[in-house]
């Protein structure tokens, strides 16, 4: 169960509290199946949305489920982590995946410094889909 635990959260001490939190709330829970935290599936759904396409529209589609995010009080440094680790995961080349790190981190630093998550997490979202539109046209 604890290696099962560690791969779900790719070792993120965050999502390992939250699933211990879930396990311990769950009555007569045996170990035989674990807990993957909502966040998990919503950041991960937001990267594929991303990924699949790029357009205006997509960046509009992705405000309600970041708002949502937002609103049950996820830190943003937590939906970046996993934003950041997805996309590192993902069939892309390493100039992208240098310019990802790159882009989440200088977004992670406007976060901490800044008072409105949700615009700084939209302007990521904007940014990401460049990357990944160049990333897409230049394999053509």
């Amino acid at each position: 169960t604890g290696i099962n635990i560690m791969q779900i959260s790719k070792h993120n001490t965050q999502l390992i509290f939250l699933i211990f939190n879930h396990l311990a709330s769950v009555e007569g829970f045996h170990g035989d199946k674990i807990f993957v935290p909502e966040v998990n599936i919503k950041v991960i759904d937001i990267v594929n949305k991303i990924i699949k396409e790029q357009s205006a529209n997509q960046l509009k589609e992705l405000r309600e489920p970041t708002y949502d995010l937002i609103t049950k009080c996820i830190p943003p440094s937590l939906i970046l982590n996993i934003i950041l680790r997805n996309l590192l995961s993902k069939d892309l080349s390493e100039q992208t995946k240098r310019d990802i790190i790159k882009w989440v981190a200088f977004y992670d630093k406007r976060v901490a410094m800044g008072a409105k998550p949700f615009i700084h997490l939209e302007a990521l979202y904007a940014r990401l889909m460049l990357l990944i539109y160049n990333h897409k046209s230049s394999r053509k």
